[in-house]
């Protein structure tokens, strides 16, 4: 049985928690922290642990991103991160990395520097790709699927982001690939 964790800030909260990645052959916990950022995800480490999950997908960033943010710095923070999860969670294969979503509400910063800023973490986090950490890029999650708060993503915005992280789970989890044990 596959044991997948999902792990991130209030877009992880919103999802549907009754679906499998894979069905029948899955088991999926997901953890996270409302307006959480990359260095509160550490708070997870014990209880990621002691479930023991074989794939991690990480959707966070878009809480860190403000005026001040080096889009280099948080893609580094965010590997830093999954580096100590593959060293710091016995069997865990992968860690799979979701892209950044749009915004149209944002804090501290304006929505189209954000929006700059996150277009180059994306960037940032699709070239360092590798081994046992892997970028995701989610499609089809464009502004229509946001809620009115335009942060959190609408009934089908969460549909799509199901979806696309369970394409993850799939092809990263197949066997098919380097990180195989």
């Amino acid at each position: 049985m596959l044991r997948v964790a999902v792990v991130g800030s209030s877009h992880v909260r919103h999802m549907d928690h009754n679906n499998e990645f894979i069905y029948g052959t899955s088991v999926t916990k997901y953890f996270w922290k409302s307006g959480g950022i990359v260095e509160q995800m550490y708070s997870f480490m014990s209880v990621l642990r002691n479930y023991g999950p074989q794939v991690i997908f990480l959707q966070i960033g878009g809480n860190d991103i403000v005026g001040s943010t080096s889009p280099e710095r948080l893609a580094d923070d965010i590997f830093r991160l999954c580096r100590d999860l593959l060293c710091g969670i016995s069997g865990l294969q992968c860690v799979v990395v979701g892209s950044l979503f749009v915004r149209l509400q944002t804090r501290g910063v304006l929505a189209t520097q954000y929006e700059f800023l996150r277009q180059r973490v994306n960037n940032c986090l699709a070239s360092q790709s590798c081994n046992r950490v892997v970028f995701w890029w989610h499609k089809r999650l464009i502004p229509s699927c946001l809620a009115e708060d335009g942060v959190h993503l609408n009934v089908r915005g969460n549909v799509r982001l199901f979806m696309s992280m369970r394409a993850a789970v799939i092809v990263f989890s197949s066997g098919q690939f380097w990180f195989q044990s």
